[in-house]
C-alpha cells in the first residue's frame, strides 16, 4: 500500500506538461497541435499561453479544442488506489 501511495503522489506532483507538434491545418497550411496535460486536471491557460509564445504579436486562429480523460488503477494486498488525468489538444494557426 505504501508503494501505491508513493506512486500516486509522484503522478500528482508531475504538474502540467505542454508539448507542441507541427501539423497541417484544415486549410492545408501550417498549424501547431499544442497538447497540455495535468495529473490534477486540465488547465487550458497553459495551452493558450504556449500559443501566444509561438505566434507572438501576430496572434492565432483556433482550429480545434478537444480534451480527453484517462485513469490508472493499481492494487495489491493493502487495497486499491486510482487516479485520473486529463489532456487537451489545441490546434492553432498563426495569423
Amino acid at each position: 500500500m505504501r508503494n501505491a501511495m508513493l506512486a500516486l503522489a509522484a503522478v500528482s506532483l508531475c504538474g502540467c506538461a505542454v508539448s507542441v507538434k507541427s501539423v497541417y491545418g484544415p486549410d492545408g497550411g501550417e498549424a501547431q497541435a499544442i497538447t497540455c496535460s495535468s495529473g490534477w486536471g486540465l488547465d487550458w491557460s497553459d495551452c493558450f499561453e504556449k500559443a501566444g509564445e509561438i505566434c507572438g504579436t501576430r496572434g492565432y486562429k483556433v482550429w480545434n479544442q478537444a480534451s480527453t480523460q484517462s485513469g490508472v488503477i493499481s492494487g495489491g494486498e493493502g487495497g486499491v488506489i486510482g487516479t485520473t488525468s486529463e489532456a487537451g489538444t489545441l490546434l492553432i494557426a498563426c495569423k
